[in-house]
């Protein structure tokens, strides 16, 4: 890390089901019951490859999840039909809101099959100890990224921790909503047991890795208001060795010749995918190579890039409009998403630096992202240093999988402002910016009523 020498982040029947019929048969060909259904290295490993599929899923990191999230916040304009998206565009979303059920059910969903393997791996004595350790270690890391982002959308969630083996179980698989104070618990609980696991697990692109764990717990404790508990965390990315900023913003990202193919030098962990389980993210992004165009960057985006900075490059004129070139392939989907990159973790750094009033290093820090992007240098002060690291994380991370420009501004306090100034936009305060419990779910859990919905829904 050549750059950084100088300075030493349902459960509910219907989802349960869903999941089941993916991942694993509800009642399997062979009458096996749940615990039988992991048995060694192989099978443990599909369970692993099932788990990321989860994460592949249209309603998480192939679409909604991230489309939504930019809607709600001033990332994205609707510019197709889909009701659903134009409810979120105009922060009015519907408790009904189809989207909003489906990135809820698919989160849930890929949290079954995370159960599954930390439930059922730690226990097969015909495997290796460290094959073991790096396999729950993955799957733990997941369900916390999966909880995180739950818990940031829609505020406290059920939580489930325990799969069901039969079909008996999954019928009476019931969970209350727990506060956000709970699932935090949870989340810093399974991160804690990711990292230990996988210490020495790291250069994998596409494997949740020792440092996407230690990535995402930066984040969470960043959520928390914890900024000095992150930074140790944040710094052993740095210092690993094992990442650092690709040599241009442009090659991070691919052509409709090959598609984006997550950068082996500043990935920390990225969602693949290929002609075979394509990426949706193209296909909604883009309009003059036959997609959809359902989804396109806001005025606010486009307005945010200062002349000469090559982020901006990304961003590309079709007709009268704009599309957003970070996924080329939108026919077969063959573009990887990124989760967590380098650069990210650089301005996590920057930002804990300026928290501690070390504006010197803070800006050294943030600048090192900027020249990569062709801009010159600024300083941070008391003063600027939020508005300044938000307005950097949004043009270096926007259209990623992270979803940063809702997540960061909520947790700053900026989003309010942000909304308000959307036109045809509903600021309604007491949401809180969440999104609504999905009908759907109040309905199909028993455990849970109307009156668990977010206040203004």
């Amino acid at each position: 890390m050549k750059k950084f020498n100088k300075l030493s982040l349902i459960f509910l029947s219907v989802l349960v089901f869903s999941c089941a019929d993916e991942f694993v048969d509800t009642e399997p060909q062979l009458n096996l019951p749940g615990e039988q259904q992991i048995t060694n290295i192989n099978t443990a490993t599909d369970a692993l490859n099932g788990l990321y599929g989860g994460l592949q899923s249209a309603s998480i990191y192939s679409g909604d999840y991230i489309f939504l999230t930019g809607l709600f916040a001033d990332e994205y304009r609707h510019s197709g039909s889909f009701p659903s998206f134009a409810e979120v565009g105009s922060n009015d979303p519907s408790i009904n809101n189809i989207d909003v059920q489906q990135i809820w059910t698919a989160h849930y969903s890929a949290i079954f099959r995370a159960n599954r393997i930390i439930e059922l791996v730690p226990g097969l004595t015909n495997i290796d100890q460290s094959d073991r350790d790096i396999i729950t270690g993955q799957a733990l890391g997941i369900r916390a990224q999966l909880y995180f982002n739950l818990v940031r959308m829609y505020g406290g969630v059920p939580l489930v921790t325990k799969a069901p083996l039969s079909s008996s179980e999954i019928v009476s698989t019931d969970a209350p909503r727990e506060t956000t104070q709970v699932i935090f618990t949870q989340i810093n609980s399974d991160l804690n047991q990711a990292i230990s696991l996988m210490n020495g697990f790291d250069q994998s692109t596409y494997a949740f890795n020792n440092s996407a764990a230690k990535t995402l717990k930066a984040h969470v404790l960043f959520e928390q208001g914890q900024y000095p508990q992150a930074k140790p965390f944040i710094e052993d990315v740095l210092n690993s060795g094992n990442f650092d900023l690709a040599t241009s913003y442009a090659s991070l990202f691919g052509d409709p010749a090959n598609g984006t193919v997550a950068n082996s030098t500043e990935t920390i962990f990225a969602i693949k995918f290929t002609a075979t389980d394509g990426n949706g993210m193209g296909f909604f992004f883009n309009n003059s190579r036959g997609g959809r165009f359902e989804v396109a960057p806001s005025s606010f985006l486009l307005s945010a890039f200062e002349p000469g900075d090559q982020r901006r490059g990304l961003i590309v004129p079709t007709g009268t409009n704009f599309q957003i070139e970070k996924y080329s392939r939108p026919g077969d989907g063959a573009d990887d998403t990124y989760v967590y990159r380098f650069a990210d973790v650089v301005l996590l750094y920057a930002e804990v630096l300026a928290r501690e009033n070390n504006f010197i290093d803070a800006s050294f820090v943030l600048n090192i992202v900027r020249q990569r992007a062709g801009l010159s240098d600024v300083t941070l002060n008391a003063s600027n240093f939020i508005d300044i690291i938000a307005h950097e994380r949004f043009v270096e991370l926007y259209a990623e999988g992270s979803s940063d420009r809702y997540n960061t501004t909520k947790r700053l306090g900026l989003l309010d402002n942000i909304i308000q100034l959307k036109p045809n936009a509903v600021f309604n305060p007491v949401r809180q910016n969440l999104f609504p419990i999905p009908q759907q779910e109040i309905e199909r859990n028993p455990a849970i009523s109307s009156a668990d919905q977010n206040p203004g829904y």
